[in-house]
């Protein structure tokens, strides 16, 4: 317990750190996993088909528990299980840094997801508890600013640097000692909260949720890799779906009937709560999937080194946390919706502009789009999460904010499956329209092939003809993979612009019942 009282300044200070520092540290792994993946599939000697499964059993671990880490905490208190959550992921953090092969990973990355799913949501909740509903909304995004400005924008630089002058452990095992910090801060700032018994656990219903969420998990992660037999088609690929199907269905009439549901259904009456949960899902999706395209995009399509890569991953990190601190700056003036559509929109123009990439775009101009989509999305994230909760009655806001933390993950951790699915399609049409211009009749293909040949040439003509070909083709299959990855995205920016067009709808009729609510008050 701490030694200063509960309002005082520093006490609270502390209070916040506490649930800073593991968000930050559970970003920035996150995004040390996509920075570090070829490297440690090479040094660990995994199979190209279990790669995945190193980002698979971390989500899964993470949207197990997301959804039910209320429940538990208010079983058995949120300090306790906030703190075991840190234990979990300093557990699976050191484990990762210590790991040796496929099995040693895939039970440290579940253990870290494990942690993960309890801090993510007790960290929110712990916010809510301990701050006014005057200064909550200045507070959630001051932590999500700074949580994603370090985790995403440290992050890349770090890990980078450990690949390039250290071995990969050292960017898991240097973490330990922020970690211990934060499990002595839980331990000493938070004063246990009271008990709350809810009646009999749900355990049916975590059954069938968990199931539900780990099969579709699976099938929209396996049934993409050219490693999986029949693709879509494949018999492990359908029955995943239909059992995802089956448990979904069971678990909704499970928690529609039982007394202490694991997913109150309560909060999914309020329409500004359902549409911020939408909208935090879509952002959630283009949020930590564009981290991973990006650094597809600069390894298999420029062929960066993991340096650089880092150093252009972390503008985006740096211009999350910019965005985010200036919607906690502009919130004391405007309201969350307006901030909410103003990034949004601005989501959107990132997501447009990203047309213009290809292989031989510029270094300058990738950061500078990479800054505006971070900024963009700091601008709305904190103003939709704090106009989500503050629909909710009191009673109601712990579980609240459980919930979006819970759609904003779930949209994470679908959002590079559901990109994948769309780059893989749009790969191949590319493939077939651009290889259709090598025609030896056209005069841009034999101008190439001429020049080619002419820097190529060593000894032997036929030699170099051949080269040359297969330097085309390279190009090509780059080029048709890039323009798949503008491609996903674009997919995205239509779902983002239906949703501003909702979000517009909805303020402009909110804003003519407040005026005719008015008008009929004056008459009267």
């Amino acid at each position: 317990m701490s030694l200063l009282p509960r309002e005082h300044p520093v006490h609270k200070g502390l209070i916040f750190l506490s649930v800073l520092i593991p968000t930050t540290l559970a970003f920035l792994t996150s995004n040390s996993t996509v920075v570090l993946q070829s490297i440690i599939t090479d040094d660990l000697a995994i199979n190209g088909s279990l790669s995945s499964w190193m980002t698979i059993i971390y989500l899964l671990g993470t949207n197990t528990f997301v959804p039910v880490a209320n429940r538990i905490a208010d079983r058995f208190g949120y300090k306790k299980i906030f703190c075991l959550g840190v234990a979990f992921f300093t557990i699976g953090t050191g484990g990762v840094g210590l790991s040796r092969d496929f099995l040693s990973l895939a039970a440290s990355r579940l253990f870290e997801g494990v942690g993960a799913g309890l801090i993510f949501p007790l960290s929110l909740a712990l916010l809510v508890k301990e701050f006014s509903k005057e200064k909550l909304g200045i507070v959630i995004n001051l932590y999500l600013a700074l949580s994603l400005t370090i985790g995403f924008g440290f992050g890349p630089i770090f890990s980078g640097y450990c690949a390039m002058h250290f071995v990969w452990n050292t960017a898991f095992l240097s973490l330990l000692p922020f970690c211990l910090l934060t499990f002595v801060l839980g331990c000493i700032c938070h004063e246990e909260t009271k008990k709350i018994y809810r009646g009999a656990f749900d355990i049916r219903g975590f059954f069938l949720f968990t199931c539900s969420i780990s099969l579709i998990l699976v099938a929209l992660s396996e049934g993409n890799l050219p490693s999986t037999a029949e693709g879509w088609r494949s018999p492990y690929i359908l029955s995943c779906l239909s059992c995802f199907c089956f448990f979904f269905l069971g678990a909704i009439l499970m928690e529609s009937r039982v007394e202490n549901p694991m997913i109150p259904l309560a909060l999914f009456r309020y329409p500004a709560f359902n549409l911020g949960c939408i909208t935090l899902f879509t952002v959630g999706m283009i949020a930590f999937s564009s981290i991973n395209l990006l650094v597809q995009y600069l390894e298999k399509g420029l062929f960066y080194d993991h340096g650089r890569i880092g150093y252009i991953a972390s503008f985006y990190g740096l211009s999350l946390g910019l965005g985010g601190m200036l919607a906690t700056y502009l919130m004391r003036t405007l309201s969350a919706k307006i901030l909410s559509l103003s990034g949004l929109c601005l989501l959107i123009i990132s997501l447009l502009l990203n047309q213009q990439f290809t292989i031989q775009s510029a270094e300058s101009s990738i950061a500078m789009l990479v800054f505006l989509r971070g900024f963009s999305l700091g601008l709305s994230i904190g103003p939709v999460t704090s106009s989500s909760l503050e629909t909710l009655p009191a009673p109601l806001a712990s579980d609240g904010s459980s919930m979006v933390t819970f759609f904003r993950q779930i949209g994470a951790t679908f959002g590079g499956s559901i990109l994948g699915i769309i780059a893989l399609r749009r790969n191949i049409y590319h493939k077939q329209l651009f290889m259709e211009s090598v025609h030896q009749n056209l005069s841009a293909y034999t101008n190439a092939m001429h020049n080619l040949e002419k820097s190529i040439f060593a000894q032997n003509r036929d030699q170099a003809k051949g080269r040359a070909l297969q330097e085309i083709v390279d190009y090509i299959y780059r080029q048709a993979y890039i323009e798949s990855l503008n491609n996903a995205l674009l997919s995205f920016a239509y779902v983002i612009g239906m949703i501003v067009c909702i979000l517009c709808i909805i303020n402009i009729r909110d804003y003519w019942y407040k005026q005719l609510r008015e008008k009929n008050y004056l008459e009267e």
